[in-house]
């Protein structure tokens, strides 16, 4: 764990039982392939603790060229109104909702539209009223691009067990499922490139619905971050890996090269989701007097 991550004091079972607004959830993950669970500790820092994610311009940006226009913004390029500085835009800050959609600079009858909040939960608060979750997402006002980012801590605290949960030598560990964080750049409702963490991923046993008219291709398109493609062998990721992220072990599943397949000889598109560094990467509230 990083020195800067506060302790939790007690974080055992019992305290954490005693303070989740909810009851901690047993997951067997024996089917899933792709398992990488957390200590108590990190997984608690976590849903208590985390104040805060960096993500920079260079990791989550979009842009589009044609011959007659061109656009470019990142994730990072947030406006609030009458000119007021939002805390909530970098780093982005836990509890934060914020959906825009950028004005064209030579039309000033594109209106640029806002949705945000900015009410902080502290931990202290936590206990009672369940971890903060945040999305922010920039809209184009030329193309359909869109950068995105959320992060949803909210309930999605497991105990993770390899077989029965019923049988206490089966738990491994701690986590949360893939999506917990996640950050997207492309076209919203039809493709993009992104990247998804999470502590398990894909069941093994899956198998589509026998009932639904339109079946999912695989477990990524029902139950993973998609992004649009749900309905196309595109929902599954490109490169599913193991990552540490300040410490903290991930699995990783990354959505890679989407971008080339809206370039043409006139059109030219980046989508850049290139994922959250090994380090740098989360800030925590510390309360050391």
């Amino acid at each position: 764990m990083p020195e800067d991550v506060p302790e939790i004091t007690d974080p055992t079972e019992p305290f954490l039982q005693q303070n989740f607004p909810f009851c901690l959830q047993s997951v067997d993950v024996s089917n899933y392939n792709y398992v990488n669970p957390m200590t108590l500790e990190q997984a608690s820092a976590l849903y208590f603790n985390l104040s805060s994610i960096d993500i920079s311009s260079s990791i989550l940006a979009y842009s589009a060229t044609t011959p007659t226009n061109s656009e470019s913004f990142s994730f990072t390029d947030v406006e609030y109104p009458d000119g007021e500085e939002g805390w909530g835009v970098e780093p982005f800050k836990l509890s934060t909702q914020h959906i825009e959609t950028k004005a064209d600079p030579s039309n000033s009858a594109v209106i640029t539209t806002l949705t945000y909040s900015e009410e902080e939960v502290e931990p202290i608060k936590r206990a009672a009223c369940g971890p903060a979750s945040s999305t922010r997402a920039v809209n184009s006002y030329l193309f359909l691009g869109s950068v995105y980012a959320s992060i949803e801590l909210n309930r999605r605290f497991v105990k993770m067990y390899d077989g029965d949960t019923n049988d206490e030598s089966n738990h491994i560990g701690y986590g949360y499922p893939i999506g917990v964080i996640q950050m997207h750049s492309g076209v919203a409702g039809l493709d993009a490139n992104g990247v998804a963490y999470g502590n398990y991923a894909e069941d093994g046993d899956w198998e589509p619905e026998p009932n639904n008219f339109t079946p999912y291709p695989n477990w990524w398109a029902e139950f993973g971050p998609f992004y649009g493609d749900w309905l196309i062998s595109a929902a599954q990721p490109d490169n599913v890996t193991n990552v540490n992220i300040d410490g903290f072990p991930f699995v990783a599943a990354y959505w890679t090269g989407r971008d080339g397949q809206f370039s043409t000889e006139d059109v030219s598109v980046t989508w850049t989701a290139s994922g959250l560094p090994s380090s740098g990467a989360f800030n925590f509230y510390n309360y050391v007097e």
